[in-house]
């Protein structure tokens, strides 16, 4: 799932940037940013592809073919291409970044892992990189303690939930 240096470098410069932000706390800021306001959250190619009635995967899941289609056509998608994504641009640029799987509400039975999103480890911390919730601002999640992003427009937070966390864009509890 890596991306070409050719794919990754025109991929930086659509997100904006004349060359690739540094790998560190800054650049992870800087990089999401620009994704949030570049990369949208939409189910186009998936609505179009199911419309078909192909019995192909979905042509946006592996990064490099979502990518494709987002130069080609601004198409972004749902949580898993978008984190599949994101997460393959991280690596490229050489962040220490890792899938994950999250729950969108909790069930009686305890939550269901239904969400593809990125976690960063930066300087020794996580960092939740959401690539649908495009909250314009990484979140660090630190093992036992709760964390916030307060801005106006786009609060964000996360609590600790045994050895996980729930994060959550909108204003705290």
């Amino acid at each position: 799932m890596t991306l070409t240096p050719g794919l990754t470098e025109a991929v930086v410069s659509k997100l904006g940037f004349p060359a690739p932000p540094e790998p560190d706390g800054a650049g992870l800021n800087r990089i999401y940013r620009a994704w949030c306001q570049r990369v949208p959250f939409d189910n186009l190619v998936k609505r179009t592809h199911l419309a078909s009635g192909s019995a192909e995967p979905i042509p946006n899941g592996p990064p490099a073919a979502f990518f494709e289609s987002w130069l080609a056509h601004g198409t972004g998608g749902t949580c898993w291409p978008t984190s599949g994504g994101l997460h393959a641009l991280l690596v490229a640029l050489g962040f220490d970044a890792r899938r994950g799987s999250a729950a969108m509400f909790d069930s009686l039975s305890g939550p269901i892992h239904t969400h593809g999103t990125t976690i960063v480890r930066v300087e020794g911390v996580d960092h939740w990189v959401d690539s649908s919730m495009l909250t314009d601002a990484v979140l660090p999640l630190i093992p036992g303690e709760a964390t916030r992003h307060d801005d106006p427009l786009s609060p964000l937070w996360s609590e600790p939930v045994d050895d996980l966390w729930r994060a959550c864009g909108g204003p705290a509890r």
